[in-house]
């Protein structure tokens, strides 16, 4: 399902999504769950609106995208002609890419020698520390 929904007590910004639960997605956000429809897909309507697309799945508010959700509440399947209209001359959405993570930073071969000592003397210790409770319990026995 696809649904249009924005956060109460602001403007200028509607999220339009897809879930199966819409209600219960729009629950996760806070948000207020403004239309929801099935006969047309997220990519269709995310590009019908390319031109108020701010970020992710968030859009303006305009006259058009108010427009088209009063139309989904009283006549979703002409509403979903105009939503393939107007995607059908709207470019796709070029969302910019993440930057890559950089990779993790590698100690020094002093610093990983000394901390593979550690481990080995810790190993030992806890070896030691072993025997020396077998020896007890036999000795207590």
């Amino acid at each position: 399902m696809i649904y249009f929904a924005r956060i109460p007590g602001t403007t200028g910004a509607l999220k339009i999504g897809r879930s199966r639960d819409a209600s219960q997605r729009v629950k996760a956000f806070n948000g207020e769950l403004l239309a929801v429809t099935d006969v047309v897909t997220e990519k269709e309507v995310h590009r019908a609106f390319q031109p108020d697309w701010l970020h992710g799945e968030w859009f303006r508010d305009s006259q058009d995208v108010l427009a088209i959700i009063a139309m989904i509440h009283a006549k979703p399947e002409a509403a979903a002609v105009k939503i393939r209209q107007r995607a059908a001359v709207n470019p796709p959405i070029i969302k910019p890419r993440r930057a890559r993570r950089r990779p993790k930073k590698k100690l020094p071969p002093s610093e990983l020698d000394i901390l593979l000592e550690n481990f080995r003397q810790l190993a030992e210790s806890r070896q030691d520390i072993r025997q020396w409770l077998a020896l007890s319990y036999e000795l207590m026995r």
